[in-house]
């Protein structure tokens, strides 16, 4: 938007013979921020990806990565794909750490850079998710995370990879959760009665009183709970050995 600006303001002034001269210059300058912002995010998506399929990415790495789209994001270029890569490694970096004062202000910058990206965005099924997650460490159940979660599911009900945090949000809060959420976990529940994996794991991060709620729910739609306990089970014993 700057350089169109530039642009128009220089034909205006100088006449359309110089401009022509400075349209080549303008675009080569356009192209330039594109490949600098391009070469220097380009590790973003290759962690993101890493991250997802269960991978090892170091606080090292997610550091490194963080401040290569910050850079990128001076360039003014991409800026709701990269404020949405940069909330994604940032927040995985921060949940690895203590929750310190520090901490909280990152979390903020962090939630800052989902906004954006929102703007661009505002359908965006993960990014609202994210929001959710931020909002929730730095306010708890506030209307903001509740909002937030409430978007989530609108725009991403059969989002595998989102099913998780969602739930365990879900069933932790469950009592001062507002009535359409719970139906709508309910319905969640009830499309993911047939993956017993995905159960295994969020009954294996629930504390008792929700873990027997949640079991509850998938007894009551047939789902395959001697499964989901069987892998909870695992995960259970095996982060006691670690």
């Amino acid at each position: 938007m700057g350089i169109l600006k530039t642009l128009m303001s220089f034909l205006r002034t100088k006449g359309v013979g110089i401009a022509v001269l400075a349209v080549g210059a303008l675009l080569a300058l356009a192209s330039g921020q594109r490949s600098a912002a391009a070469f220097l995010s380009l590790s973003a998506p290759i962690s993101i990806f890493q991250l997802e399929q269960g991978r090892e990415v170091t606080t090292q790495q997610l550091a490194k990565v963080e401040k290569d789209v910050r850079a990128a994001l001076a360039y003014g270029v991409n800026e709701a794909e990269l404020s949405g890569q940069l909330s994604y490694i940032s927040l995985r970096r921060l949940l690895r750490g203590a929750q310190t004062t520090a901490a909280r202000e990152e979390f903020q910058k962090v939630l800052t850079d989902v906004e954006r990206a929102l703007k661009s965005r505002p359908l965006d099924a993960h990014l609202w998710t994210r929001y959710t997650h931020l909002s929730y460490l730095l306010d708890g159940l506030s209307p903001y995370t509740v909002t937030a979660l409430d978007r989530s599911f609108l725009y991403g009900s059969q989002e595998w990879e989102l099913f998780e945090f969602r739930m365990i949000l879900c069933l932790l809060e469950w009592d001062r959760l507002p009535s359409s959420l719970k139906d709508k976990a309910r319905e969640q529940i009830e499309f993911g009665a047939t993956n017993p994996t995905i159960w295994g794991h969020i009954l294996a991060d629930l504390p008792q009183s929700a873990r027997e709620r949640l079991l509850g729910f998938l007894t009551a739609v047939s789902a395959d709970t001697k499964t989901a306990l069987y892998i909870e089970g695992t995960l259970r014993r095996r982060r006691e050995t670690n």
